[in-house]
């Protein structure tokens, strides 16, 4: 859970309340064991719960992490076992998209070898650390649409990890919408950036 939609939920608590809710449609639930609201979320479900998460104790966890401009290389352990996965798509945020995808594929009945194709086979969407032509020059351009705190700063941090040189980051809050993470996404820009 992250600051996001508050324009619309107005406090964290209903947005918590609102993300929650949806577990009450479901028959089981993949959760991120490191995500602060963890214990929020957790509470109180009728249902199984499969955690993912590379800092607290897990179902589904990540060791040896290695993140590249290419993309992230990690060992996906579940169950006694041990996956190396090559995932095209650079930043820890892939690594815990990938875990919480393979716990929900594995819940469904998916092989072990369907989860690894499938994973590695997956490339960057449009507007997700997507690289922009720069015709042969020494520098490169990254499109994203972080639009909240949490994955402004899981982009910058991700590019501050494997940037050679300078990173000067461009950033805009479109619409009349939550003003409140302006400042914050100012301060998170201006900490990972050179300009």
């Amino acid at each position: 859970l992250t600051h996001d939609h508050l324009d619309y939920h107005k406090t964290f608590e209903n947005y918590l309340a609102a993300k929650k809710k949806l577990f009450s449609q479901a028959h089981k639930a993949v959760l991120n064991a490191d995500d602060p609201y963890f214990s929020s979320m957790a509470e109180g479900l009728a249902i199984p719960v499969t955690t993912f998460g590379i800092r607290e104790s897990a179902d589904f966890t990540a060791t040896d992490i290695d993140i590249t401009p290419r993309g992230v290389q990690f060992d996906l352990r579940a169950e006694g076992k041990c996956m190396q996965l090559n995932i095209g798509i650079p930043g820890l945020f892939s690594v815990f998209n990938a875990l919480s995808a393979a716990a929900a594929a594995h819940l469904m009945g998916f092989s072990e070898d369907d989860v690894k194709i499938g994973l590695e086979r997956m490339r960057s969407v449009s507007g997700r650390l997507e690289p922009l032509p720069t015709n042969g020059r020494d520098f490169t351009v990254l499109l994203d649409y972080a639009h909240a705190p949490d994955a402004l700063e899981n982009v910058l941090a991700t590019i501050r990890g494997f940037a050679k040189g300078r990173i000067i980051t461009l950033f805009g809050c479109g619409g009349d919408r939550d003003h409140a993470k302006r400042p914050i996404m100012g301060e998170i820009a201006g900490r990972y950036s050179d300009f």
